[in-house]
């Protein structure tokens, strides 16, 4: 990150654009994971999955939302070895290679 002449220029986009659509889902690597494996919001741009999660979440519940996505593939649903064990919405989930971890802490 560093100083705004040392930063990359997609880094420059993205804040622009997280600060300039300011909605209340901008997507980033955990949530986009989480809602292309539950299926909640599928899409290959994270346009398309903002756009398509803003149509099921009511207003007052988009921020919390958004952080909640964000805790669960930082956590629960992570990349390598997600615990679909210990996970509270595992029978919600379609991502086709689940682990049993469970995990402690």
């Amino acid at each position: 990150v560093g100083s705004p002449a040392r930063r990359r220029p997609q880094d420059r986009q993205r804040g622009a654009e997280h600060h300039l659509r300011r909605a209340d889902h901008p997507v980033d690597t955990y949530s986009f994971r989480v809602r292309n494996r539950t299926r909640i919001a599928t899409g290959k741009t994270p346009r398309r999955l903002e756009d398509k999660l803003m149509r099921h979440v009511l207003p007052d519940y988009r921020r919390g939302a958004h952080h909640w996505l964000i805790l669960h593939g930082r956590y629960i649903c992570t990349a390598r070895k997600p615990r679909c064990g210990s996970c509270p919405i595992e029978d919600l989930c379609e991502f086709k290679d689940k682990t049993d971890y469970a995990g402690e802490g």
